[in-house]
């Protein structure tokens, strides 16, 4: 009778042992991919032994962009999950993911990704990048009704209709795709921020229904009538650069429009732009541009960009008395008075131009980036006071007096390239004592 109990005894240990052994062959993750397991080791703080689904349940959130990851097999496991990035990596399957229902937020941006059908299960998502991949087919996009922002850039995409009947997208951004028409959009009645830049847009009829728009970029498209931009009346943010715009006369009764990006097309009537006296940022690159008198009205400019026109003086600039950054490259301005004033600037990039006399920067005392390359300037003195220079290009000038660069207490890089400063003897000694304080010298 004792030997029974002893065997008895026995046998139930037994049994007990192999159900744990079993239970803890059912509980255990396998990890195929090795930059994938070291990754998750981490988290999980765990470098050695088996990893378990239990181990795996405690993740809510999980960044694992740029980890040179090519499967993720595994990932299953981690039903907790809310916020998931996996961005930069090389994956293409993402099949697994169709188990994270709690996830709110996954980014897979620039992977290898073409098949997006596991992404149907996961209806609780409010963002989604999938930028960069290779995708072509987004109708199991259709189903996701909580989505509020999706980022689609630089794929195969030639069809937009699945994600039009989204009831909560606010942010939509379909830039590198091969799609000409996006007249669907009307749809997405919500739209408070839209990017298509490079789709091959013509039509932009569509746009009379997106009311909630307050950002809009279509840039680099094939664009010429914008008339139905004109009813946008909580648009901000407006990007219309390289198209083929000639009649702006739709913007300027954009009350609340704040920046405005118009470079490199043909406008005919660039001076309607007098009434926009609300604007902050203003950025007219290579249109022309010889007069620029319409700019007076817009004292609340704190950004301008000009650069690759033709405008030969600043004066209409003097009464911008909040700016704080001014480009001007590549223009044929030889005289700079109306910057005078202009007490706020900060930055000024004023390289390519015609420019001799740099006086009227003296009093500008807030400057700490100031661009001078290819001009035909002398005399720096005027740098004298300038305390908050940091970073300065005097490239290709006929500069040949540099001491006082030793005076100014922030400078940490100047250009000297292409000038005489050799001529001078002490100037060797000046560059030397500029690098041992720290300051990176380029000459």
């Amino acid at each position: 009778m004792g030997k029974n109990k002893i065997i008895i005894t026995i046998i139930s240990v037994v049994i007990i042992v192999l159900a744990i052994y079993l239970f803890t062959l059912q509980d255990e993750v396998v990890i195929e991919d090795p930059s994938f397991e070291s990754a998750i080791r981490e988290i999980i703080n765990k470098a050695n032994g088996k990893i378990t689904k239990q181990d795996l349940k405690k993740v809510t959130e999980l960044d694992l962009g740029g980890k040179g990851i090519e499967s993720i097999a595994g990932i299953e496991a981690m039903v907790s999950l809310k916020v998931l990035d996996l961005s930069k990596n090389n994956i293409s399957d993402i099949s697994m993911l169709s188990n994270l229902k709690g996830l709110t937020y996954l980014n897979l941006w620039s992977n290898q990704i073409v098949d997006i059908r596991a992404l149907a299960q996961l209806e609780n998502l409010e963002v989604l990048h999938l930028d960069d991949n290779q995708i072509k087919n987004i109708s199991p996009l259709a189903a996701l009704n909580k989505l509020e922002e999706l980022y689609l850039w630089v794929n195969r995409l030639e069809k937009i209709a699945p994600i039009v009947n989204l009831p909560k997208l606010r942010i939509l951004n379909i830039s590198n795709n091969p799609i000409e028409d996006i007249g669907s959009l009307a749809k997405t009645e919500g739209l408070a921020r839209l990017i298509a830049r490079r789709n091959g847009i013509i039509d932009t009829s569509f746009l009379s229904a997106l009311q909630e728009l307050t950002y809009l970029d279509l840039g680099n498209n094939f664009i010429e009538n914008i008339a139905s931009i004109a009813e946008l009346q909580k648009i901000k943010t407006l990007r219309l650069q390289r198209n083929q715009i000639t009649d702006i006369s739709p913007i300027i009764h954009l009350d609340n429009l704040i920046e405005l990006e118009l470079s490199s097309n043909p406008i005919e009537n660039i001076v309607l732009l007098n009434s926009l006296d609300s604007l902050k940022l203003l950025e007219i690159r290579r249109t022309g541009l010889v007069e620029v008198d319409f700019l007076e009205a817009m004292t609340r400019l704190s950004y301008l960009d000009l650069r690759y026109n033709l405008i030969s003086d600043t004066f209409a600039l003097a009464k911008l008395i909040e700016l704080k950054e001014l480009y001007l490259t590549g223009n044929q301005i030889n005289k700079i008075e109306g910057l005078k004033e202009l007490k706020t600037l900060e930055k000024v990039d004023l390289t390519d131009n015609l420019i001799k006399d740099i006086s009227p920067l003296a009093g500008l005392k807030k400057i700490n980036t100031l661009k001078l390359a290819k001009n035909i300037i002398v005399d720096i003195g005027v740098m004298q006071g300038l305390n908050d220079l940091e970073v300065l290009n005097l490239a290709n000038n006929q500069v040949s007096e540099i001491g006082l660069l030793l005076d100014l207490p922030k400078l940490t890089q100047v250009d000297l390239r292409f000038n005489p400063v050799y001529q001078r003897k002490n100037n060797k000694q000046v560059i030397e004592k500029l690098e041992g304080k720290g300051v990176v010298v380029y000459r």
